[in-house]
């Protein structure tokens, strides 16, 4: 797997893809960023979730690509959530969905030859894939952003914008503050904004609905 996998070159790439119409140029990006952005992603997830142990892993990962390269299009930028993000969810979707079938067929066969390696991503499956689970959590931090800052404060009151405010700036500042608590993260947003910590709580409930539809939002972004 390339040391540099999926960066945003890679990411500047689709999206050229995607709103191009130029037949030549969208087969020039595809050869030179997207075609081996696909094989880093899917060998990454394959390794990562144990599928490379499926019959015929080659054979599989190469109908994934298949699948993904008849999607491309299928890709919104303006829906704000990354290629990586997007690409991620559609290749595990689909090797899940692999496994499914597999699985099933296992069911109905006598034979123990399918059953070899369905423990062993099973396992994987049950375990935290850490490099993919980071870079979503970072794209979805940098989504949540950009949807929350975009909200109309003319409805709120001084309060609620000065609690919006410390939260923008808690989420920017995420790594350098150590938030391990709900109540810790009152305790914050009560010293930045200068209200009393059990103002805070109240508060906080009238943006419940906006962090509500930012989630749904984001992980019913098209993905197939």
């Amino acid at each position: 797997m390339a040391d540099k996998y999926f960066t945003q070159e890679h990411e500047d790439a689709i999206v050229a893809y995607c709103n191009s119409k130029d037949y030549d140029e969208k087969n020039r990006l595809f050869r030179e960023y997207i075609n081996d952005a696909l094989d880093d992603l899917i060998d990454g997830i394959a390794a990562n979730y144990e599928f490379n142990r499926m019959p015929n892993a080659q054979d599989v990962k190469y109908r994934c690509k298949i699948d993904m390269i008849s999607i491309l299009h299928k890709f919104d930028p303006t829906k704000n959530k990354k290629a990586f993000s997007y690409f991620t969810v559609c290749v595990k979707n689909w090797f899940f969905g692999e496994y499914k079938r597999l699985k099933k067929k296992k069911s109905k066969e006598s034979s123990h030859s399918v059953d070899v390696y369905l423990p062993y991503i099973e396992s994987a499956m049950s375990e935290e894939d850490s490099y993919h689970s980071y870079r979503e959590s970072a794209e979805f931090v940098h989504y949540f952003l950009k949807r929350f800052k975009e909200l109309d404060l003319d409805k709120y009151s001084e309060k609620e914008k000065k609690v919006h405010a410390a939260i923008v700036y808690l989420v920017e500042n995420e790594e350098s503050i150590e938030i391990i608590k709900k109540s810790a993260m009152r305790k914050y947003i009560s010293e930045i904004t200068g209200i009393k910590r059990s103002r805070i709580y109240s508060l906080l409930r009238k943006f419940t609905d906006v962090f509500k539809d930012i989630l749904y939002d984001w992980e019913n972004l098209d993905v197939i």
